[in-house]
């Protein structure tokens, strides 16, 4: 069994949810290809002043999600929020829609979007206080971060990269303790 897998079942028996689970997988609507949507709402949202809608292809099947970061060694970026959340259609149409945003998100991350109205449990399961909340994870489902909240744009793309640099600084802290990459020697100062 993959380690992807490992998680999301350990997750789904501690409290009951390989049903849910399966049933928003199956239910999931996925956005055509190309257009603006909405993560929140069913209609499709265009980003205002945009020519063309960011265009970042959300999951919604959390295995989908993992096994793709596992085959693309990306990590996973799980937004958890709810379609009456006024903060989470705020993040949406403010955040998630900026164009540096998107692209970050496209370039780096497997994103994964689940409707906390939907499956509670995994809310819980994660310790999810507010929404939106935007969740770092490795492939095999390690937690990178938590950050709860609306934050604007910079704020966004600024705790994006500094999950992105804590995951490169934890791989590289891996491979020296493996012997893949040689220790630096300490600089001497004068």
């Amino acid at each position: 069994m993959e380690k992807s897998h490992k998680w999301w079942i350990a997750v789904a028996l501690s409290v009951g949810l390989g049903s849910s689970l399966a049933q928003g997988a199956e239910g999931a609507k996925k956005p055509a290809s190309g257009s603006g949507f909405s993560l929140f709402r069913k209609a499709p949202v265009k980003p205002a002043g945009a020519e063309h809608p960011a265009e970042v292809e959300w999951l919604h099947d959390p295995q989908e999600a993992f096994d793709q970061a596992e085959e693309s060694g990306r990590p996973v970026l799980l937004v958890l929020g709810g379609k009456r959340c006024s903060w989470c259609r705020k993040l949406e149409k403010d955040t998630l829609a900026d164009a540096k945003v998107s692209a970050l998100i496209r370039d780096s991350f497997v994103p994964l979007h689940v409707n906390a109205e939907d499956q509670p449990d995994l809310a819980e399961v994660l310790a999810v206080e507010s929404y939106p909340t935007t969740i770092v994870l490795t492939a095999d489902g390690g937690l990178v971060s938590s950050t709860p909240g609306y934050l604007p744009a910079v704020k966004y793309r600024k705790a994006l990269q500094q999950s992105l640099a804590k995951i490169a600084q934890s791989e590289s802290v891996v491979r020296q303790a493996s012997g893949e990459v040689p220790l630096e020697k300490p600089s001497k100062r004068r």
